[in-house]
């Protein structure tokens, strides 16, 4: 099957979710008979945000969207605007993907869209399991306001 992924792999970085899911889908899918074209010639567009200027949106992988009641980063026309833009992504796909149950809620009340949580993995060869030493994993790969480490 053809498939185009948004955005690009020279789009994304890994220092992100997005990148992070991007860069593993160019890494995995071509092993399961999937190939990655331009949008114009697959069978199947998914992307991890908006639509921008894809002629239709097939799956939606959505990380999230913004709030506006982070206290250290203030909501703008710009959150507003990328909100709208994931809700509209949401209602034209035929499916929709979120990485946990809470990224699940707002789909789930307040659009009527029932997503399919799918967990992020890890690449098992990158991680060395050993001894406990009392450290916790955070999930989060970067500071700000959906990556706040204050609650570890």
């Amino acid at each position: 099957m053809k498939i185009h992924i948004s955005p690009t792999l020279a789009q994304v970085t890994p220092d992100n979710g997005i990148g992070q899911v991007v860069i593993a889908q160019h890494k995995y899918l071509p092993e399961r008979g999937f190939e990655i074209v331009p949008a114009a010639s697959a069978d199947l567009i998914v992307c991890h945000a908006t639509k921008g200027a894809l002629p239709r949106v097939d799956v939606l992988h959505s990380h999230g969207l913004h709030w506006d009641d982070v206290p250290h980063a203030p909501y703008g026309r710009m959150h507003l605007r990328v909100n709208r833009e994931i809700a509209l992504a949401a209602r034209e796909a035929y499916a929709v993907t979120v990485p946990a149950e809470w990224v699940a809620e707002p789909f789930l009340r307040d659009m009527r869209i029932t997503p399919t949580v799918i967990g992020h993995g890890i690449d098992i060869e990158d991680w060395q399991a050993g001894e406990n030493k009392g450290y916790i994993l955070w999930n989060k790969n970067r500071r700000d306001d959906v990556c706040d480490p204050m609650p570890a």
